[in-house]
């Protein structure tokens, strides 16, 4: 697989030139889009983030430095300590990731951050959505661009990012945790997507790739109507005007009022208990409260009764 077949069908890696730091774990995913970037001339800075989950994990560090050395870029590495026995591990360390990149984003004065997600990552992300029963954006998947986040490789397949480490001579990681079954991801991704791909006979990450792009747009669409509705409303949402729109975009004018961090489907149903009147006031996660007064939609802290 020649390089500069990849970066035409991945034009986001040549679209400016302004620097990007590389979230790099290491493995043949972000190695391979570390090779991409150097061949594009990008101005780039890899970080690697050891979650301190494994005794040997910032060892892994010495391949990311490698393959940066290699290519003159700076590397660089942030250890956090995450507690392995509480719940939702893979969302815990995934959001503490996000949160170090942003941070080095800044020091590095960089325009954005690049994570090395493939057409492969955004299939078993719909998998994932779907056994989570998520809605329209859960089944887009991955966005592309968002904020200060760029998937550059979207388009490209997790066997060409690993075709291009072998190509280029990179040492890669082999991740333990990425062959461990307790976690959904990697069950997807060694059980249930090779048994969809011998079912239907079909490439099903090619499949469910192009089906979050179209649902992406569907998803898209209905966020820049509520968006509008919101503007429309000014400083004052009315219950008047949330009874007369559709509920599907009422649902999103709600989570896009509430703010970060987003609800729920559970709690979008609480939240529009309110507008509805079948509520006048409900608590919501990260104490806050909706409530009712005077036909108009307010959120406030969530007031704690202390005896």
């Amino acid at each position: 697989m020649e390089i500069d077949e990849l970066l035409e069908r991945a034009p986001l890696l040549s679209a400016h030139h302004d620097r990007v730091v590389i979230g790099c774990s290491g493995g043949p995913d972000s190695i391979g889009l570390l090779a991409l970037a150097a061949h594009a001339q990008r101005d780039a800075v890899a970080v690697y983030v050891d979650h301190g989950l494994r005794s040997d994990s910032a060892s892994d560090f010495d391949v990311v430095r490698s393959a940066a050395d290699r290519f003159g870029m700076p590397a660089v590495m942030v250890s956090l300590e995450l507690d392995p026995g509480s719940s939702n591990l893979e969302a815990r360390a995934r959001d503490a990731r996000l949160q170090v990149l942003e941070e080095q984003r800044a020091v590095a004065a960089a325009a954005s951050i690049w994570l090395a997600h493939s057409v492969d990552d955004q299939a078993e992300t719909v998998l994932l959505a779907m056994m989570r029963g998520s809605g329209l954006a859960g089944m887009a998947g991955m966005a592309a661009h968002r904020g200060r986040i760029e998937r550059p490789v979207l388009a490209l397949r997790r066997w060409e990012l690993a075709a291009t480490c072998v190509a280029q001579g990179l040492q890669v990681v082999d991740d333990p945790m990425n062959h461990d079954l307790r976690f959904n991801r990697v069950w997807v991704r060694r059980h249930l997507m090779p048994m969809l791909n011998e079912h239907a006979q079909r490439d099903m990450p090619i499949v469910l790739a192009r089906q979050a792009q179209i649902v992406r747009g569907d998803h898209e669409y209905l966020e820049r109507a509520a968006a509008a509705v919101l503007a429309e409303a000014g400083s004052a949402l009315s219950v008047e005007l949330m009874r007369s729109i559709d509920g599907v975009i009422a649902r999103r004018v709600v989570r896009q009022f509430l703010g970060e961090p987003p609800i729920g489907g559970k709690h979008i149903e609480a939240a529009l208990s309110v507008v509805y009147g079948t509520a006048k006031a409900v608590e919501l996660p990260n104490r806050r409260t909706l409530r009712r007064s005077g036909g108009i939609l307010f959120v406030e802290p969530t007031q704690r009764v202390t005896e």
